[in-house]
């Protein structure tokens, strides 16, 4: 969401965008909200979680949601150093600073870039993971309010397509 309002504030100066795995606000809000109810996780208790249970407890209950089931295909030497980069990173933030990002998103729900979309004229690529559905349908949503986008759905990879195809993921952003 931050990515796309970005590039919507700044569309004089951007020749190209390349967006991946990104969703527009409020898509992002529900779909999120969607996915901690599915886990069982009160989507507005989930601060008050993090703060009172710590951040390796959140990461723990994090990394169990099946968004991320698709990084088990990695082979295994490669998903584990990616497991423990994403976890080391997780594991990094503060309580305060997740929780506080967590309560700020409500109100970044007032911000919405879909009606800005249309005036996004540059050529942009939207990616998304073909396992990943619910981020496929918005990049082809958000594609089909841009007058020069097209969308990219890489087979065999999921959410976190960055991680799970880097090599692939490069060649999509540099082929411009």
């Amino acid at each position: 969401h931050e990515a796309l309002l970005l590039i919507s504030a700044h569309v004089p100066r951007e020749r190209y965008a390349t967006i991946i795995g990104a969703l527009p606000w409020p898509v992002q809000r529900k779909l999120t909200s969607a996915v901690l109810e599915a886990s069982g996780c009160d989507p507005a208790g989930l601060a008050d979680m993090i703060e009172r249970e710590g951040v390796e407890a959140f990461v723990d209950w994090w990394e169990r949601l099946p968004l991320w089931a698709s990084l088990s295909t990695l082979e295994a030497p490669r998903r584990q150093a990616v497991l423990e980069r994403l976890r080391a990173q997780r594991l990094a933030q503060s309580a305060g600073g997740l929780a506080n990002s967590l309560r700020g998103a409500g109100a970044a729900s007032e911000v919405s870039v879909l009606e800005k979309l249309s005036s996004l004229h540059m050529p942009a690529l939207l990616i998304a993971g073909a396992i990943d559905s619910a981020y496929v349908a918005h990049a082809r949503a958000m594609a089909a309010r841009m007058p020069n986008a097209e969308v990219h759905v890489e087979p065999d990879a999921g959410h976190a397509l960055h991680l799970e195809k880097p090599e692939r993921v490069a060649s999509l952003v540099n082929r411009v």
